[in-house]
């Protein structure tokens, strides 16, 4: 029962972020609904929707080829909203669990009283992470929903394309939260808080762009024959007759002449180019890499925010 009285508190102490970020992740969810329930009223062939050659025979109506793209373009409004929801909904989540206990010097009797200030911690942490985790799955089920919906011919698992609005919203949301529950921890401020959680958060997404490539080894990229969407390039290389690939500058060094004498367009035009990255089928594999490697970092932030609040004086 204490337990119980005890999760009873927490939720209720933050009623109104939970709140919010509940909303949030259920207006995506119904918005989704909307345009899935559109795009199904439409007849139309799913072949029709491919951004590729059409095969023989197909009719697709001008009509309903209108209102299919009118409705994609309206649906372009989610994407966008996914991908930002996952660092709002953390730091609206994480920032208030120790900075309003701080700014409300409710923690004077919490911290003199309790017998641990990691304990404290973990047990709000644990009360509302659940919360985040409940409306970041609704999200990216409404995401997946959508993307193959309108886009009937590609499996949403195995594409990049709408990459950032779906499986990778959970370690980021985790991310943004920890950084929160830290920055909180550290300043004992809402506002400043906030602005500073933010800050972190534009930091560490510049951070997993940069480290993206290094998630899988890249392989070498050849014609798909499904259309499932547009492969992650990472670099261009160029294959020498021995089978090795290099760069453009090593390749250079090949040169018979130099530019704009035949013999140097001759060879330039043989020369074999080499896509390395990842094919759409590893979509999945690279987002669940990331996430990993998010998750893990949040982990360390988190610890961070324990050895803070176990330092810190409570004012």
């Amino acid at each position: 029962m204490r337990l119980l009285e005890a999760i009873r508190i927490e939720i209720k102490l933050n009623r109104f972020q939970i709140a919010t970020v509940l909303a949030s992740s259920v207006g995506i969810v119904i918005a989704a609904a909307y345009f899935i329930t559109r795009f199904h009223s439409i007849q139309l062939d799913a072949a029709c929707t491919s951004v590729y050659e059409y095969p023989p025979g197909l009719v697709c109506p001008g009509t309903s080829m209108l209102d299919w793209v009118k409705i994609t373009q309206q649906a372009e409004v989610i994407p966008p909203l996914l991908a930002f929801l996952p660092w709002v909904a953390g730091l609206l989540l994480g920032v208030p669990i120790v900075s309003q206990e701080i700014e409300t010097k409710t923690v004077l009797l919490a911290w003199t009283v309790g017998p641990s200030r990691s304990r404290w911690l973990l047990r709000r942490v644990a009360v509302v992470l659940p919360f985040l985790l409940l409306a970041m799955t609704m999200a990216i089920a409404a995401g997946i929903a959508l993307l193959g919906t309108q886009k009937p011919l590609i499996d949403p698992w195995r594409t990049f394309d709408q990459y950032d609005s779906h499986v990778v919203l959970m370690g980021r949301a985790m991310l943004a939260f920890a950084i929160g529950v830290l920055a909180g921890a550290y300043l004992g401020r809402l506002l400043p808080a906030l602005i500073a959680g933010a800050v972190a958060c534009a930091l560490a997404a510049l951070v997993a762009q940069a480290i993206f490539p290094s998630l899988a080894p890249p392989v070498e990229l050849v014609t798909i024959d499904e259309p499932q969407g547009t492969p992650v390039s990472l670099s261009l290389m160029y294959r020498l007759d021995d089978g090795r690939l290099v760069s453009w500058e090593e390749v250079l060094l090949t040169a018979p002449d130099v530019p704009g004498t035949k013999a140097y367009d001759d060879w330039e035009t043989a020369l074999q180019l080499v896509g390395l990255g990842y094919p759409a089928s590893m979509a999945t594999e690279i987002a669940i890499r990331e996430d990993i490697v998010t998750v893990l970092a949040s982990g360390v932030v988190l610890l961070g925010a324990i050895f803070v609040v176990r330092r810190r004086r409570p004012y």
